[in-house]
């Protein structure tokens, strides 16, 4: 991801506007300096949270909880992929970038679409012709009967102008990396950390401009106690999920006070004893630290409740 240059396919679209239907492009009015997120991930992890977390209770995306009503995202997939009839299919990266934006409880969001699965050397040939290929969603929202299909207007930009084309299918991808973020953020045991150049003597604007956010698993080595503010951590994401060292999860706790005697539990709490709460798993270790390079600063973000 250049996070430097990030913003200039975005910006060419946004300046092609030529039509009432391409005017709804201006919401995206303070979008240049949104948080940006750069989220690695799988296509198996992506599909077990939409049906462990959304399908299976049937909530809506566009009234989640989310990190910031308005943010740009970098997504990165990897898949092994299926074989069908003998040949591979769905595997490689899916890469893509978005500004993404909740208006009225509808989601909004441009995603510019980088490099598909199966990518083949024709395939990209005409991805490099038409690039940047980014699809406007507008006054997308949950259809009543399933949490995963959506209702929307979009627009095709590719080739350097607006299109009125039939691309369903890509925004279904869209659609699917962008949900598997935001209930990956919403996991307790995840922590939301800004990722800044560690350069002294660069002027603030140059620090910003090159920050950005990411998410941080419980099983992070710097969710230790015994890590030092500012110590170097060499950190392998892949192993992030499996080791879960220093970890204070999240657990059920019954106050004892008399007080809370008579005290009324949450509907989700009734079968536990009076004074009853749930205890938020937290970060252990130091806020701030560094990468094994010394490159780049991670600072953990105070959860917003």
């Amino acid at each position: 991801m250049n996070i430097v240059r990030f913003n200039e396919p975005f910006e060419s679209a946004i300046r092609a506007h030529v039509s009432k239907e391409q005017e709804r492009l201006l919401l995206y009015t303070h979008w240049k300096t949104a948080p940006l997120f750069q989220y690695q991930t799988t296509m198996d992890k992506e599909k077990h949270l939409i049906h462990a977390d959304l399908l299976a209770t049937n909530m809506r995306l566009e009234s989640a909880p989310w990190p910031y009503e308005t943010f740009r995202l970098a997504v990165d997939q990897t898949s092994t992929g299926w074989v069908e009839d003998g040949k591979q299919h769905g595997s490689g990266r899916y890469i893509a970038n978005y500004i993404v934006m909740r208006r009225h409880e509808q989601i909004n969001f441009l995603g510019h679409i980088i490099r598909l699965y199966d990518e083949t050397v024709e395939g990209s040939i005409v991805a490099r012709k038409y690039s940047p290929l980014i699809i406007s969603v507008a006054d997308a929202y949950t259809t009543i009967d399933n949490a995963e299909e959506y209702t929307f207007q979009t627009a095709t930009f590719a080739g350097g102008r607006w299109l009125k084309t039939d691309s369903n299918y890509l925004v279904q991808g869209l659609m699917d990396s962008l949900a598997g973020f935001i209930l990956d953020s919403m996991i307790p045991t995840n922590h939301i950390a800004e990722v800044r150049p560690n350069e002294p003597g660069r002027s603030v604007e140059w620090v910003k401009a090159r920050t950005h956010f990411t998410l941080i698993t419980h099983g992070h080595p710097a969710n230790k106690k015994s890590v030092r503010e500012g110590t170097r951590i060499e950190a392998n994401p892949a192993d992030e999920l499996k080791r879960m060292a220093g970890n204070r999860k999240g657990h059920y706790k019954t106050l004892k006070h008399p007080r809370y005697r008579f005290a009324l539990n949450e509907k989700r709490f009734a079968d536990k004893p009076k004074g009853t709460i749930y205890v938020k798993p937290c970060w252990c270790g130091p806020k701030e630290w560094q990468d094994a390079g010394g490159k780049q600063i991670y600072r953990i973000l105070e959860p917003i409740e």
